[in-house]
């Protein structure tokens, strides 16, 4: 039986690059390598072809908005969802952008985050099994969420997986710490 395509998706951060270095580490087999898990990958916006992904099947790929790529019709895959509060993902998203916002702006694209997770939801949902998890309970509670994860996809090692999981609030924070943290570990090996 062919394995099925394996995205961890959702809308950006929401946590799927954590996910992906749960992965890493865990010792499940990926498409695509750190810090951000988007170099080759064909989970780009645009129409992508059965061809070019064959060779990903079995393997791990992140997935940013699936509402801007077109899948070709009968992929299956079993999915990672990842969500995260509504504002907190936006107040990231800004500051990743380099933009100072005021509240109404955030609460603007928050809103604007909660109807396009509806939409992209819906599109994960119709290729196979999905796997909804929260970006808040991760780190609240790394190893269960692991263990779920495994439960899901097999194949993960839970213990070196869930010390993945920087220890931190899931508030955004006002500078790019743990994005710099992840560079700087991808980058010593």
């Amino acid at each position: 039986m062919d394995e099925p395509n394996i995205f961890v998706a959702g809308l950006g951060r929401c946590g799927t690059t954590m996910v992906m270095t749960m992965l890493d580490r865990g010792g499940f087999p990926l498409g695509d390598g750190p810090p951000d898990y988007e170099q080759y990958t064909p989970m780009r916006p645009g129409i992508i072809s059965r061809e070019a992904l064959e060779p990903f099947r079995g393997l791990a790929l992140k997935w940013i908005d699936p509402t801007l790529a077109t899948l070709p019709p009968g992929v299956k895959a079993r999915t990672i969802w990842l969500e995260r509060d509504s504002i907190e993902q936006a107040r990231s998203q800004l500051k990743l952008l380099g933009r100072k916002a005021s509240r109404r702006q955030v609460r603007a694209l928050a809103s604007s985050i909660r109807a396009d997770a509806v939409k992209t939801r819906q599109i994960v949902d119709r290729l196979g099994p999905v796997l909804p998890m929260s970006f808040e309970r991760i780190l609240a509670a790394p190893i269960i969420e692991t263990a779920r994860i495994h439960g899901f996809l097999g194949r993960l090692d839970i213990a070196r997986a869930s010390a993945a999981v920087l220890r931190r609030s899931a508030t955004c924070a006002p500078d790019l710490i743990v994005e710099a943290r992840l560079m700087r570990e991808a980058l010593n090996g």
